[in-house]
């Protein structure tokens, strides 16, 4: 007796090896893709902050004032806002007519706000300030330049990344420092 070549018949016992391998295979592949997810929070969170910077530098210019770039590491976030300073009394150098006042008692929301990812903490941030105080603030000025910085954050594996800010270009660069532990 010769079967067709067109009828071919596997066991139960086959296809459940076949099952069990492949999913042992994607098993392996979750669990090398979940150690690359810290990696991309960190990288993600940088860039975030890179992107807060550029938005800083532009819209001290368009606004005509100045804009404070603040990193709470006890709250865990990173804000943009005008500088506290100013709330008082407002310089617009370009006699743009002031914003009109809040009609409610609760305070401004500021400009722009930026979450710290889960895993994600600050290791360092140097602030060059012309006074040659420590500062925890970057302060853009509308005349297009800003505190020199150098940021570097830190994720619970062990990669950094250092974000550097160029004070009168306004350049970011950002290292990658690939320190992982296992």
């Amino acid at each position: 007796m010769r079967r067709a070549a067109s009828s071919v018949r596997f066991t139960l016992i086959e296809i459940m090896v076949v099952t069990v391998l492949v999913g042992l295979l994607v098993s392996v592949a979750v669990i090398k893709l979940d150690s690359l997810l810290p990696s991309y929070r960190l990288k993600k969170h940088v860039h975030g902050v890179a992107d807060a910077i550029e938005i800083a530098f532009s819209e001290a210019a368009v606004e005509g004032r100045e804009l404070e770039l603040h990193f709470d590491a006890e709250k865990r976030l990173t804000i943009l806002d005008y500088p506290a300073s100013e709330e008082a009394e407002v310089e617009n150098i370009f006699d743009n007519p002031p914003p009109e006042p809040l009609k409610s008692d609760e305070p401004p929301a500021p400009f722009y706000s930026l979450e710290w990812e889960q895993g994600v903490s600050l290791t360092q941030l140097e602030i060059d300030s012309s006074d040659g105080e420590t500062k925890e603030s970057i302060l853009f000025s509308p005349m297009g330049y800003a505190d020199g910085a150098r940021i570097t954050f830190k994720e619970q594996g062990g990669a950094e990344q250092t974000l550097e800010l160029w004070s009168l270009t306004g350049k970011v660069i950002i290292h990658d420092l690939q320190q992982r532990e296992y």
